[in-house]
């Protein structure tokens, strides 16, 4: 962990003046808000944050989730995660191409109830899975993970390394457009509820072919750090023209957007997690979406518990566009807007997370045995990376 500067952190509270004085979130659980306090996912915008237009614009498309598994029960049964051919391929099931000569991926704690399939979103989803080891303490990430039926095999196709949620960075894992975490950055259950917070960076997708850059005479062609990569693809695939919007580009809200002015809770839950934490690109929608990574786990599923409490659908099919006087299409209509504003944080980086300045929002606290949150200067400056 690297050490902060002496100075205090100073952070902008919700619907204050930003630089107020310093104010630590509470003690937190590392399964459900994982990483120590300087982990990018956990690292707020600075208020002096160099930016630049994303370049979004009024997308017009569709704005949904990506489901990240995350099965982290320490009293699941062990089960090998099998391999499945299947990939991304949208004439093949992944349950049905199960190969078992290879031997397993990995073994992994998967509660006996839990399945994905059937009842997963798309034909082809991403399914970046953080799955508990039998430690009980690391997770393997994987994709594309399916659970074929309670009881049944699980698979995936892709194994990347082990991760400690109370002592890693949390940058690498199975997120297959930037080699970014799986478990961090995915909006949990409990928090995009009425009177919710999200506080930590997520994870956002767009369409490559529209908006992600590949300049071929990068030294990073087609991402940014943190992402350790681009899509295998990306040559061929990324049509953007912007050059800060690559694969790990961190985009925000700037500091004065309108929250207020939105018309629905969910959108401005939304909106303040991306004005303080901003939302990292992670991965390719292939198509005329823009998706935010959610949790389904043994415990429940975002989507479905985004429908119980706003009283409609997260997977609504309708574009941004769409002019009735629903709910959803007020929601939906917000969401637009708040896609156009964003921002790309061009001076995000190593040793200066977030981009410089006094953080937006509260130091990330310390995990319940005392461990992981931040020391009495945060930084003013910038809040130095590993």
């Amino acid at each position: 962990m690297l050490l902060a500067t002496a100075t205090a952190c100073r952070v902008a509270e919700v619907g204050s003046e930003v630089g107020a004085p310093l104010r630590t979130s509470p003690a937190r659980d590392p399964w459900q808000h994982p990483f120590p306090w300087d982990s990018i996912w956990n690292v707020p915008v600075g208020t002096l944050a160099r930016t630049v237009p994303a370049g979004l614009g009024r997308f017009g498309d569709r704005f949904g989730p990506d489901e990240d598994i995350l099965l982290l029960d320490p009293h699941a049964p062990v089960v090998e995660l099998g391999r499945t051919a299947a990939e991304w391929d949208a004439t093949r099931t992944r349950c049905g191409s199960i190969t078992i000569a290879d031997g397993p991926l990995a073994l992994v704690r998967v509660p006996t109830g839990f399945s994905t399939d059937p009842g997963y979103l798309g034909r082809t989803p991403n399914h970046a899975a953080a799955l508990l080891r039998p430690d009980g303490r690391t997770v393997v990430e994987t994709q594309p993970f399916h659970r074929c039926g309670p009881g049944g095999p699980a698979v995936s196709a892709y194994l990347w390394g082990i991760v400690d949620p109370r002592t890693d960075d949390g940058i690498a894992g199975s997120h297959g457009g930037s080699g970014m975490s799986a478990l961090g950055g995915t909006i949990r259950l409990g928090e995009w509820v009425p009177g919710g917070r999200i506080d930590h960076a997520l994870k956002i997708e767009v369409d490559c072919a529209r908006w992600c850059t590949y300049d071929p005479d990068d030294t990073t062609p087609g991402y940014r750090w943190p992402a350790q990569k681009a899509d295998a693809a990306a040559a061929d695939r990324y049509g953007g023209t912007g050059p800060a919007l690559e694969m790990g580009a961190l985009l925000a809200l700037p500091p004065d957007f309108d929250v207020d002015g939105l018309r629905t809770e969910a959108a401005r839950v939304l909106a303040v997690a991306l004005r303080d934490f901003g939302a990292y690109l992670v991965d390719d929608t292939a198509g005329p979406t823009v998706a935010v990574a959610v949790e389904w786990s043994d415990r429940g599923r975002v989507v479905d518990e985004f429908a119980a409490t706003w009283g409609f659908r997260l997977d609504d099919q309708r574009t941004t566009g769409c002019v009735d006087d629903s709910a959803s299409c007020a929601f939906l209509t917000d969401v637009g807007g708040i896609v156009a504003a964003l921002v790309v944080v061009d001076d995000n980086a190593p040793g200066r997370v977030g981009g410089a300045g006094p953080r937006r929002a509260p130091c990330a606290g310390p995990f319940v045995d005392g461990t992981g949150g931040a020391p009495l200067g945060c930084g003013t400056a910038g809040v130095a990376a590993r």
